[in-house]
């Protein structure tokens, strides 16, 4: 992503988000309710492209991720987390504590895909860490 902050449109900005279908819409921006909700609902992008890196994004986290069963114990459930005073982002294991979070079955799975996707775009798009 070439500008690293995160993207807020004025009045006659083009922005472009993923609908609920998962396909990349473009709206102008003309400050009216339509507006106010897919701010609020959704990652804006400058651009197409921008848009399309998260669209990537998602559909890794979709490959990659899984539906955990709390009630199996035995099961790995890793998560990424950011650590903010050491300023990095690394994976945690729980079997029975839930975090408001996406779950890997797998150390290698969570590893892989950091390494897909990379480290600034988890901070983006998981932690909202813009810059």
């Amino acid at each position: 992503m070439k500008n690293k902050s995160k993207f807020v449109p004025i009045e006659g900005d083009r922005y472009f988000f993923i609908d609920a279908g998962g396909g990349i819409k473009n709206h102008a921006y003309c400050d009216d309710n339509v507006d106010e909700w897919i701010i609020k609902h959704y990652l804006v992008f400058r651009t197409y492209d921008e848009c399309e890196e998260y669209k990537h994004f998602l559909e890794l986290l979709d490959e990659y991720t899984f539906k955990p069963d709390w009630d199996d114990n035995s099961q790995d459930k890793w998560y990424i987390y950011y650590d903010h005073e050491r300023k990095q982002i690394d994976l945690m294991w729980s079997c029975r504590m839930q975090y408001k979070q996406v779950y890997f079955d797998s150390h290698r799975k969570s590893l892989e895909f950091i390494e897909k996707v990379d480290e600034d775009a988890i901070k983006r798009y998981m932690f909202d860490i813009w810059g």
